[in-house]
């Protein structure tokens, strides 16, 4: 009977342990910026503060079934991102070149138009009305 319950008490340390090993591993996901910044906010400020607040097997294993498909959507996320943040600089550059290029090839012998506030466009009507009286 002791042998049984010397197994169920291995077998939870080497659940805790599991814990444990998979929670370091997301600390080290946020603390190597892998993860979105919305989302570390679930996170204590260390691993050790951690433990020590949730130490419990069952403590351990609801934290993780609370923020394990968060956590690993996040790390995608935060993948994905600097990829789009590349392609959206690309076509920035890309359509700031086509832009530039037919500018240059369309108005080569046009003055460059000026912008005018509203009030600046009143007047010019105003000075045309007038002259054309």
């Amino acid at each position: 009977m002791s042998r049984h319950g010397k197994d169920e008490e291995e077998q939870r340390d080497k659940e805790r342990l599991q814990c444990i090993s998979e929670i370091t591993e997301y600390y080290i996901y946020r603390d190597d910026g892998k993860l979105t910044s919305a989302d570390t906010t679930i996170f204590y400020d260390t691993i050790q503060e951690h433990l020590y607040k949730e130490n419990t097997l069952a403590e351990l294993d609801t934290w993780l079934y609370t923020y394990r498909a968060l956590i690993i959507q996040s790390k995608t996320q935060a993948a994905i991102e600097p990829k789009k943040r590349a392609k959206k600089k690309k076509n920035r550059e890309q359509a700031l070149k086509a832009a530039t290029k037919s500018n240059k090839t369309t108005n080569t012998n046009n003055p460059r138009r000026t912008y005018q506030t509203r009030q600046q466009r009143k007047r010019q009507e105003t000075t045309n009305t007038i002259t054309t009286i």
